[in-house]
């Protein structure tokens, strides 16, 4: 019966280890669905903070409702970088009219190069907009701190990261300016934590 016994012992702890592995997968499947639900509830609420925050760092701004992909190399708008979520689409609108937040486009239109693009051609301008606007283009989270290049270390607090980029046009041109927001989560309550400048591209 001695042998038996110590013969299972490994197999048990074995088991053992192999219950925490699939409890932490678990954990972590869970978190990303609880984001990325197609609800879209918690994706809203994150891109809602994102919005606040950029409104509180002054000047007129509106907001792209189409998200962008849930990629940190972005740094323009166009149909490539958007991501095809019509759930989320749908939830961000709806976010922005709860807020009184107007819509805008952050794709540059056509005809329209950057303000430090040299050109002679008088075409190269004609598309640029007469009035000028500042849109906003937010992406998707993923999960992580890209600034401090960690990834979640807790599962009631985790951490996403947010690229966003505002476009800046007028009848002189444009400039895309992108950022990286890194929020929190708790209690169903988002918190933009820090932000950082990525890059200005003119």
């Amino acid at each position: 019966m001695t042998h038996r016994l110590t013969a299972l012992r490994p197999t048990l702890v074995r088991s053992a280890n192999l219950h925490a592995v699939l409890t932490l997968s678990t954990l972590v499947l869970g978190s990303c669905a609880r984001l990325h639900a197609s609800s879209g509830t918690a994706e809203a609420s994150a891109f809602a903070a994102v919005v606040r925050r950029a409104l509180s760092e002054g000047g007129p701004l509106l907001v792209d409702p189409r998200p962008l992909r849930a990629d940190g190399d972005i740094t323009f708008v166009t149909a490539a970088t958007r991501a095809d979520s019509s759930a989320e689409f749908l939830a961000r609108r709806e976010t922005l009219r709860s807020m009184g937040v107007v819509e805008g486009d952050a794709a540059i239109p056509p005809r329209c190069v950057g303000y430090e693009f040299p050109s002679a051609d008088p075409e190269a301008r004609s598309g640029c907009p007469l009035t000028p606007r500042r849109v906003l283009a937010v992406g998707i989270p993923r999960a992580g701190d890209v600034l401090t290049d960690s990834l979640p270390t807790t599962f009631r607090h985790p951490r996403w990261s947010i690229r966003a980029v505002i476009a800046e046009m007028d009848r002189g041109g444009f400039a895309y300016r992108s950022n990286d927001y890194v929020l929190e989560e708790s209690g169903g309550r988002w918190t933009v934590l820090k932000k950082g400048v990525v890059l200005i591209q003119e």
